[in-house]
């Protein structure tokens, strides 16, 4: 889902900071009621255009005289940088690692004077760019220090007794688009509880107008993420006055996403008390197809909401919604119309998603799930290993991994992965003699776990560079009367080759452009990275070999979410220490939900996973990316429909099957 461009000019003198902020709300990966991952909508063009933006810095320039004519340089230097850096990871860089901290910050650490307007301003921008290469925790700080300083600057105003109202909503929507940033963030730090917070704090300040709305809804989805749906359920309704009584005409005004949101909150729970569900969901239906902010999961949540409605009267109802799935398949089928790609990419970030997937995409605990050994049951039917590299978590299996390198000293080279890292931003190489050094392991002694995994060494190399694999996994979340026979699980013929940019024995290079192959490398002037279909691959190491990495994938996949599965299943209640879904069923586990698998191969064609991405990028970038997708999406939709036409015959008698990327494991 894109966002709408301001169409009208600003004219106020605090157009620059309100660009800005609004950059950082915009800047970041995010759909409404989706993980900020998925879609990046650049704003920071409009930056440029804004010509009041020079005149505010030298009028303040003019008022503070910290602001000198070479700071002033400087700091249009930076924002230069900054809106380079969402097509230039270089740019980033040296914006967030040089321009930035020597504007803000003098030698001592303490900040620079550069009067209030200014230094909010080159906060936001700051704390954007880091989180353009994957700082989000050193962005989480300078966010809350632009959040203390937009709160000072509300109480001046009011214990100034200024009634300027325009100087003021300013304000407080500065530092709504602040904590949106911040909330951002934590979230996709996986700190779903602060981030509820934050957002639910931002919604608080900005009830009624969209930024609150946003807000409210992003502070549910991360409830949702920890599996809290009576909370999310109750942080919803109260901020919907209107829903205490069950006349479906009053709905008539609240947002598609929280009607949509509460729809199905209430018929999963089995909530009575106001509208219903259904009359909810078919609200926010009917608004997503008018407004392209609403999203089109409510369209599909609405049509297979009728599963358990037996009622007699309801049939012609059933009968209606079996047509709207198959017309909503149908235009899954034909992916051209770029706004609906999109939109139907956006769904994969469904607030409706199974919680414990997290067990999956944090790498500390997948490694967790993977690091046991196999059962015998799990090597009969899957091969010998998960095809999982040796790890560690540091700061708990320190001696381990200690004990480890002096028995099997032979991996050279580590790498750290922090739990929420994605893009290959929060990885980093690291030298074993470095790595077994005391003042460097300290370093680990109290800060959050992090995986310490051998590194694939030497990996097989396309025409002389690294290269990994994204594989497209498809899974369906349990019901209540699920079985582990009865989750089934899909693996994409089409995936993508990712090559890394600069030659793997080029000592002259970073190891980042040596080793790292995600989308967190892109540089100006390529489509994001290198990449290719899987055809190239077979092409340039063969097909026999082909089939044999192949093989080895389908295996390891299956073993893995039979771990997963398992696990989740076995459990009945509880998984690690979380609580698994309170409530699941048909409507819910009727959501196809596509899952990244990244693999290395190594020279003697062995593939190893690096890492599960619950929330993979489905929006384009590029033409072969494109293709890719659109079929993913496509045929993934399509299996959701087949699933529920399999089970529901008397009601969907009008889908058909098509051919499929997807074979199922």
């Amino acid at each position: 889902m894109r966002e709408k461009l301001i169409k009208s000019p600003l004219k106020r003198a605090f157009v620059l900071f309100s660009i800005i902020s609004l950059l950082t709300y915009l800047l970041s990966p995010i759909i409404i009621v989706s993980d900020a991952f998925l879609v990046k909508t650049t704003f920071v063009s409009a930056l440029c255009k804004v010509k009041s933006s020079k005149q505010n810095i030298e009028e303040e320039g003019s008022q503070s005289p910290a602001l000198t004519p070479l700071l002033q340089t400087q700091i249009r230097e930076a924002i230069a940088l900054s809106t380079k850096s969402s097509r230039d990871i270089n740019a980033a860089y040296q914006a967030a690692n040089t321009l930035w901290p020597s504007i803000l910050y003098k030698e001592d650490k303490k900040t620079t004077t550069l009067g209030p307007k200014i230094e909010l301003l080159c906060r936001a921008l700051y704390a954007t760019t880091l989180t353009q290469i994957g700082r989000d925790k050193d962005a989480v700080d300078v966010y809350n220090g632009s959040i203390l300083l937009a709160e000072s600057q509300l109480l001046d105003v009011n214990r100034n007794g200024d009634i300027d109202s325009g100087k003021t909503s300013e304000l407080k929507k500065t530092l709504g688009d602040v904590r949106m940033g911040c909330g951002r963030s934590l979230q996709r730090l996986m700190r779903y509880r602060e981030a509820s917070k934050q957002f639910k704090k931002c919604a608080d300040e900005n009830k009624q107008n969209q930024i609150g709305i946003d807000a409210l809804c992003s502070s549910a989805l991360c409830l949702l993420r920890l599996n809290n749906s009576y909370s999310a359920y109750s942080l919803l309704k109260e901020s919907c006055q209107i829903l205490s009584s069950k006349d479906e005409e009053i709905l008539e005004g609240i947002d598609g996403n929280v009607a949509g949101m509460l729809g199905i909150l209430k018929v999963v729970l089995g909530v009575t008390d106001g509208p219903e569900g259904i009359a909810l969901l078919k609200y926010a239906s009917e608004e997503s197809k008018k407004k392209g902010s609403i999203s089109i999961l409510y369209q599909w949540l609405y049509a297979v909401s009728f599963v358990d409605v037996s009622s007699e009267k309801n049939i012609n109802l059933k009968q209606n919604n079996s047509r709207m799935i198959s017309a909503f398949v149908e235009r899954t089928r034909n992916l051209d119309d770029y706004d609906f790609f999109l939109q139907l990419a956006a769904v994969n970030q469904s607030p409706f998603d199974e919680p414990a997937l997290v067990h999956l995409d944090d790498k500390v605990l997948l490694n967790q799930l993977l690091s046991s050994n196999l059962t015998q049951t799990e090597t009969q039917r899957h091969g010998k290993n998960l095809c999982w590299p040796k790890g560690f978590i540091l700061p708990q299996e320190k001696e381990n991994l200690l004990e480890h390198i002096k028995k099997e000293g032979h991996y050279k080279k580590w790498i750290l992965k922090e739990r929420a890292g994605y893009g290959s931003h929060g990885n980093s190489i690291i030298d074993v003699r470095k790595l077994i050094e005391t003042p460097f392991l300290e370093r680990y002694t109290t800060q959050e776990p992090i995986l310490c995994q051998q590194l694939i060494d030497p990996p097989l190399l396309i025409n002389g560079k690294k290269f990994s694999l994204r594989l497209f996994v498809l899974y369906f979340s349990r019901s209540e009367t699920s079985t582990l026979d009865s989750l089934p699980v899909y693996i994409s013929s089409e995936g993508l080759i990712k090559i890394a940019s600069a030659q793997y024995n080029n000592t002259s290079k970073s190891s980042n452009e040596i080793h790292m192959t995600n989308s967190g490398c892109y540089r100006e002037g390529e489509e994001s990275m290198t990449q290719f279909d899987f055809n190239y691959l077979r092409k340039e190491i063969g097909k026999d070999n082909f089939l044999q990495v192949w093989d080895s994938i389908k295996s390891s996949v299956a073993c893995v979410m039979k771990r997963y599965k398992s696990s989740l299943l076995l459990t009945k209640t509880s998984f690690g220490n979380d609580k698994i879904s309170e409530v699941r069923n048909d409507v819910l586990s009727s959501l196809p939900k596509i899952m990244g698998f990244d693999y290395i191969i190594d020279t003697s064609f062995k593939p190893w996973l690096m890492e599960v991405n619950r929330f993979p990028g489905l929006e384009p970038r590029g033409k072969c990316d494109k293709i890719v997708k659109q079929t993913v999406l496509r045929d993934a939709w399509g299996i959701a429909a087949e699933i529920y036409s399999v089970e529901h015959k008397d009601i969907c008698s009008e889908s058909e099957s098509c051919s499929c990327c997807f074979e199922e494991l």
